[in-house]
């Protein structure tokens, strides 16, 4: 099991709306399928649940949100729990069938599930789309029309939720991984209010031992007119 100190509250657990959440587990490591757990204080300004229009919204429609790299579905489930409407995918086909199996009978109807790379998926238009852990396993020549596919899926005022792997990363030199720098994440959040930029470059430890961990957390929203 990799362990890696990621804000478990900072990246997905601002979406909702309870005010003390159970643990989120993260996916992370080159096998795709571990899990990682957080050990961070967490992020405590929950500015878009905190706002009038989210609870109109939520009175309103039924909220839509993207799970790239589900894993296990536990931010899924979650996200279902609080009635959303969920899309999760995942490119092992034995996660999706895991998380079909743990959906209450009452929320099937909320939950798409595909099995597809992240580089050939058609998302919908979503209110939150929340990336743990998982673009990193993007290849480089992949990367650009994954972002561009969650670019467009992002609807005005939308929340981005996910992590990114720094240059500094133990596994920087793997090939068919993608890695990015400051500068470059400033660039792919053009059009985008930042709401969280934490950096976190220390050592750690992997299902492979130890290593040195260079991450991005990061939440942003999308601007209005973009």
């Amino acid at each position: 099991m990799a362990r890696m100190p990621v804000c478990r509250r900072g990246c997905f657990t601002i979406i909702l709306s309870c005010p003390t959440p159970a643990s989120v587990a993260l996916r992370g490591s080159p096998g795709r399928s571990t899990t990682a757990r957080s050990r961070v204080a967490p992020f405590d300004r929950c500015f878009w649940m905190r706002s009038s229009s989210y609870r109109a919204a939520r009175r309103a429609i039924r909220l839509v949100a993207v799970d790239l790299g589900c894993g296990a579905g536990t931010e899924t489930l979650a996200l279902l729990e609080r009635g959303w409407a969920v899309t999760a995918v995942d490119g092992a086909p034995e996660a999706i069938a895991r998380l079909r199996a743990s959906v209450a009978p009452e929320a099937v109807a909320q939950l798409t599930t595909v099995v597809s790379p992240f580089h050939e998926v058609e998302l919908p238009d979503a209110d939150f789309v929340y990336a743990s852990l998982s673009l990193p396993f993007c290849a480089p020549g992949e990367f650009r029309e994954v972002w561009r596919r969650i670019r467009k899926a992002l609807r005005p005022r939308a929340i981005f939720a996910g992590h990114f792997f720094g240059r500094n990363d133990s596994w920087a030199e793997t090939p068919d991984m993608t890695f990015h720098t400051r500068e470059e994440l400033d660039g792919l959040f053009a059009g985008f209010d930042m709401h969280m930029l934490k950096e976190q470059d220390e050592d750690g430890e992997a299902v492979s031992g130890p290593k040195h961990w260079h991450v991005f957390h990061v939440i942003a929203s999308k601007h209005l007119a973009n």
